[in-house]
């Protein structure tokens, strides 16, 4: 009963505020001097814009104007809130909103954001005594202003110099696999940075090599990026192939490309053979974990260059 009650609420306020001579006498006669100073009342006109879900609508209506305000274009978002109860979160809500509208208001072609004058026509049970402003929603409003109002910290891993990054810890590997990840190119990469993979200790490492694989499409990354790597990086590598592996079946069966991925898959089983083989991993062990069989396995171990 109290949702039904709610839509006479939404119909009175939209039917009496889309007229632009009702929404003048109500600025008029409820924004301070201040703020309606900034505004050419003249140009006020009715946008068919709305960020209010259709659930959203039991509660809270709201209406869009466009008018210059400070010369320039903006917006007067008004909302009326038909809560049963005093409601404690109406300037998030108001946020989200105006989130909505910035964005579509680029969408159009602007560059700028808009100025937006919220105003919001509370009718509850009992005088409204929550909060106004987003900021009295935080525990510390101060630290909140700051951070959400002053400039975010940027970094900008394509001029910060690689020798800089790899004096990052743990996190250089991340930063310099994102770096060089948009050029999809890691074979001088690795050269360039052989001893600083040698001495790689971070707890993704196994996600680092999957990346590689994935971003690199040349046939012999895995043994290019082998060869960079200590025995026990090794270990971990093979298993970011095995994943890859895995990987590329369910995409295949998902996508009904059974041919191409079998012919992926297989690439990739030998190429991982035959590296295990020339680090003289018994046969057993490379056909276990590349799915090859012994016949198989053999055959690659006789094609192997003699290290005599």
């Amino acid at each position: 009963m109290d949702i039904e009650l709610h839509h006479p609420h939404d119909a009175l306020f939209k039917a009496a505020f889309k007229h632009p001579e009702v929404m003048r006498h109500f600025l008029q006669a409820k924004l301070p001097p201040e703020t309606l100073a900034q505004i050419n009342l003249a140009s006020l006109r009715l946008t068919n814009k709305s960020f209010v879900s259709q659930a959203g609508r039991q509660t809270h209506s709201d209406l869009i104007y466009q008018a210059e305000i400070n010369r320039e274009i903006g917006y007067i978002y008004i909302v009326a809130e038909h809560f049963s109860q005093n409601e404690a979160y109406i300037p998030l809500r108001q946020l989200e909103y105006n989130l909505a509208l910035y964005r579509q208001h680029l969408a159009e072609g602007h560059t700028h954001l808009p100025l937006i004058i919220n105003i919001c026509v509370y009718n509850g049970p009992e005088p409204y005594a929550g909060p106004v402003k987003p900021l009295e929603l935080f525990e510390h409003p101060d630290l909140a202003k700051k951070y959400l109002l002053e400039a975010y910290h940027l970094v900008d891993l394509r001029s910060e110099p690689e020798e800089k990054l790899e004096q990052d810890k743990q996190a250089a590997f991340a930063e310099l696999l994102l770096k060089q990840g948009r050029l999809r190119d890691f074979h001088q990469w690795l050269d360039k940075h052989e001893i600083f993979l040698q001495k790689l200790a971070v707890p993704y490492a196994e996600e680092g090599y999957l990346y590689i694989l994935q971003l690199d499409p040349r046939e012999d990354i895995l043994e290019k990026l082998e060869e960079k790597l200590s025995v026990k990086q090794k270990k971990t590598l093979m298993s970011a192939a095995q994943r890859l592996i895995d990987r590329g079946m369910q995409q295949g069966m998902q996508q009904g490309m059974q041919q191409g991925m079998q012919q992926g898959i297989q690439t990739e089983r030998l190429t991982i053979a035959k590296s295990m083989l020339r680090d003289q991993e018994p046969k057993e062990k490379v056909s276990k974990w590349t799915g090859l069989d012994l016949v198989q396995v053999e055959r690659l171990l006789k094609e192997l260059p003699s290290k005599n």
